[in-house]
């Protein structure tokens, strides 16, 4: 399972809105005097947000980690980035069959990669309703932990 640290920006009984931010793989090197650093300190870092339910009954300003299957990030990525390319090598295959020219042949390729584009896009929107292809709140993170709320506590008589 993949995984990632965010903070709670959001909360109710219901649902959190997690606030992770992004990286690139210069957050993970401490030299920092390499060209890419020097690159990525250009631009800054970009917060995500996302809502999920509030299974762990986090509150506003928790860090919490959240999670995705492992299996589900290889088949997003073999979707987003080997359809286009397949639909595009077997349009140019089957116009070369039909005797396209070079011309047409150049037209039909990125229309090919269009058309594999929108399509991940259509199967990327149908499936966002699936709670499978959601992340997860998994636990809070290292060194916090859940507050309890005192007001709520009874104790049982015998």
């Amino acid at each position: 399972m993949l995984e990632e640290t965010g903070t709670v920006v959001e909360a109710n009984e219901d649902s959190v809105v997690v606030e992770t931010q992004s990286r690139s793989a210069c957050s993970q090197c401490s030299s920092g005097i390499c060209g890419t650093s020097a690159i990525a300190k250009l631009f800054e870092f970009k917060a995500n947000r996302v809502t999920l339910p509030n299974s762990l009954g986090a509150r506003i300003g928790q860090q919490v980690v959240v999670g995705i299957q492992d299996a589900l990030l290889v088949r997003a990525s073999l979707l987003a980035y080997l359809l286009p390319l397949l639909i595009m090598f077997a349009l140019v295959l089957f116009a070369k069959s039909a005797g396209a020219s070079d011309g047409q042949l150049a037209v039909l390729a990125p229309a090919g990669l269009l058309l594999g584009l929108w399509m991940v896009r259509r199967l990327s929107a149908r499936r966002s309703t699936n709670d499978e292809y959601h992340p997860t709140l998994l636990r809070f993170a290292f060194g916090q932990t859940p507050s309890i709320d005192i007001t709520n506590l009874v104790r049982k008589q015998s």
